[in-house]
């Protein structure tokens, strides 16, 4: 609380600054976005893909996330307002990158701190007791050498559900210091915390059936919450060596410190929604500390056509946290969407276990650029991987890997609007932690080899309208629920397909972001040998699109108006076969949600302004979202959102 008074306070005195620039009130996703993958500006998110899931993955959970180009070992929740901007980059996108990653890459963008003094609010409020006030500062100290970022934040939202309630509040600074035009140094700091935060129960039915509709409400328990508090510091910056070598680096340390998370499982639904048994969990209070960087020297060498890179890397990362130790308990049964208070259990914690991951990682990438023909690249890594786990008693389990990996690409520019690339990428990348209803709950697996490969086009149709089509095939081992509930690898999963996006303006008052993933999920391997699980990975649907339309009203000035499509496709919603189904797994229909929404740019007592308002799942379709370990939970109702954002 203290850092958000501190941010709060520190925006208020910046807010007399006589040099004013516009901030906040200009934001829109859709008129910024240079292709369909995915981006987030402020509190608007656009495309198919984000941090949490790109190519059916998720960047995060993989340990594939960079801040600024540099490697940064994310856990659980960054501080929002240390950054400016957040992109998902994918093929032709992640060819740039020194040593991409397999799953694509989330790249954290921090907030300038340089330019103009500005101070900008943000205030929302919405239906279901939706409301946020934020801030945003920055001045410079010393105009075009030191400037300083500040912004704070504080939020409650619905989490998906009426009365579901999460209280978050959240704060961050970010200095920037050029010493020269060709050199920079920044540091930052940002902290989170998340209260009171209540999720829906998590339902899993007895049979080959979903579970029955429901009203789209909190129906869990006042005491089934959790408290997350966040901290994340670091150091980055570049400078050059000499005429040719630029020297990059970054240390990161990110603190999560977490009281539950309490989950309520309805286990064994029947197709009235009556459930066989009730159990909850409380997580014991968790901590996890990482710490992590990178060095990297690069050299670039022109001439006439030719210009050759050569990128010199060290990477790290050190990870403690422990882990299991959960209190159970069995309440009376209930009925999937019928709120019955009962009284919080007397929770009787048992001993934790520690998890501590230590790896390092060298490597060597070279790229060579010929003019208007185009570039290709090959690089190695060396990786040293230990993963040590402490057990309450007997001794540690040691996993130790040191495996070398590969990454090569090609780019070709077939003409001035045409480029055509193929990429291969190998790498070392973690797995999501065990589901709470797993018998070995929040045990993290030891770190898997994964590798991806890619190839397709990009085309501009016009200077303001690009086309990307490609084609990818990634490969990982699979984690789920064994017939046991033990949480482990049952074999290997594949996603292969197409994946298309179109953004721009396809007039001067239209523009257009959008993108499809057509994919083919698979999965074979031991689980799917011995027949109890089936070949399609649980909650990936084979088809996912998205559309986003930001017009410009011509006859009324600073008017737009929006709309978002999203489709979902079928998707497996169980692991195991059903004989009812003719030995097939059951699947969750596709849906469909629209959000309309519109935005009016004036100027408030002489300061630029934005009112916007949206109707997010205009229709209120209701559908049972999965997760990977089978559980069904509620998607979002109909929400209505009103915000506005000045610039002072």
């Amino acid at each position: 609380m203290r850092y958000l008074g501190w941010a709060l306070a520190t925006a208020a005195a910046l807010i007399s600054s006589p040099a004013l620039a516009q901030q906040r009130a200009a934001e829109n996703a859709t008129r910024s976005a240079d292709d369909a993958f995915g981006v987030s500006f402020g509190n608007e998110k656009i495309g198919l893909y984000n941090e949490r899931d790109a190519r059916g993955f998720s960047p995060l959970a993989a340990s594939n996330v960079r801040i600024e180009g540099l490697y940064f070992d994310m856990r659980g929740v960054m501080p929002s307002r240390v950054l400016a901007a957040t992109t998902v980059r994918v093929g032709l996108t992640a060819q740039s990158y020194p040593f991409p990653a397999p799953t694509g890459i989330a790249e954290y963008t921090l907030k300038p701190a340089m330019g103009p003094d500005a101070f900008s609010t943000v205030v929302q409020i919405g239906s279901n007791d939706t409301y946020s006030l934020e801030a945003d500062a920055h001045i410079q100290v010393v105009p075009g050498k030191f400037g300083l970022s500040g912004a704070a934040m504080w939020r409650n939202d619905d989490n998906g559900a009426p009365f579901a309630q999460i209280d978050t509040r959240a704060s961050g600074l970010v200095a920037r210091w050029r010493p020269s035009q060709t050199s920079e140094l920044a540091a930052f700091a940002g902290v989170g915390k998340a209260t009171h935060s209540k999720f829906n129960p998590l339902v899993f039915t007895s049979g080959p059936f979903l579970p029955p509709d429901v009203e789209p409400v909190f129906f869990g328990q006042s005491w089934s919450r959790s408290d997350l508090t966040y901290h994340t510091y670091g150091v980055l910056g570049h400078t050059p060596l000499g005429q040719h070598w630029t020297f990059k680096a970054g240390l990161f340390r990110h603190d999560g410190f977490g009281d539950g998370p309490v989950a309520d499982l309805y286990l064994g639904a029947d197709q009235t929604g009556a459930t066989a048994q009730h159990l909850v969990t409380n997580e014991r209070p968790q901590e996890q500390v990482s710490i992590s960087g990178e060095a990297r020297l690069t050299g670039v060498f022109t001439g006439a056509n030719l210009r050759q890179t050569l990128h010199l890397s060290v990477r790290g990362r050190n990870v403690e946290r422990n882990f299991g130790g959960a209190a159970s308990a069995l309440i009376a049964p209930q009925v999937v969407g019928r709120r019955v208070f009962i009284p919080e259990p007397n929770w009787v914690y048992g001993a934790s276990s520690w998890d501590e991951v230590r790896q390092r990682a060298a490597g060597v990438q070279y790229q060579l650029a010929w003019r208007s023909l185009g570039e290709a690249t090959l690089g190695v890594q060396k990786v040293d991987y230990e993963k040590t786990v402490t057990p309450p008693t007997g001794a540690p389990t040691v996993t130790r890997d040191k495996p070398l990996f590969f990454n090569g690409a090609l780019a070709v520019t077939l003409s001035p609007k045409a480029v055509a690339y193929a990429s291969f990428t190998q790498g070392l990348e973690e797995v999501p932690l065990a589901p709470e209803n797993a018998l070995n709950a929040q045990e993290a697996p030891p770190a898997i080899h994964t590798e991806q490969y890619d190839f397709g086009m990009r085309y501009s149709i016009t200077p303001r309208l690009r086309l990307v089509l490609g084609y990818f095939k990634i490969s990982k081992p699979y984690f789920n629920l064994d017939p046991a509930r033990v949480y482990r690898a049952l074999g290997e999963e594949v996603h292969k397909g197409w994946e298309i996006s179109l953004a721009g303006s396809l007039t001067d008052q239209l523009n257009v972001v959008a993108g499809a993933l057509l994919q083919k999920p698979e999965v074979t391997g031991e689980g799917v040998d011995a027949g109890p699980i089936g070949p399609k990975p649980v909650s990936q649907p084979e088809t996912t699109l998205k559309v986003n339309l930001d017009y410009r009203v011509a006859s009324v000035r600073g008017l737009s108006v929006d709309a978002g499509v999203t489709y979902t496709g079928e998707r497996a919603a169980t692991s195991r076969t059903f004989a009812a189904l003719g030995g097939q797994q059951l699947d969750a229909e596709a849906f469909t949600t629209l959000d309309l929404g519109m935005r009016y740019r004036f100027s408030l007592a002489g300061h630029a302004s934005s009112f916007r308002a949206q109707v997010l799942n205009v229709f209120d379709d209701f559908a049972w979202r999965i997760y990977p370990s089978g559980a069904f939970y509620l998607s979002g109702a109909r929400k209505f959102t009103f915000t506005l954002a000045t610039d002072f």
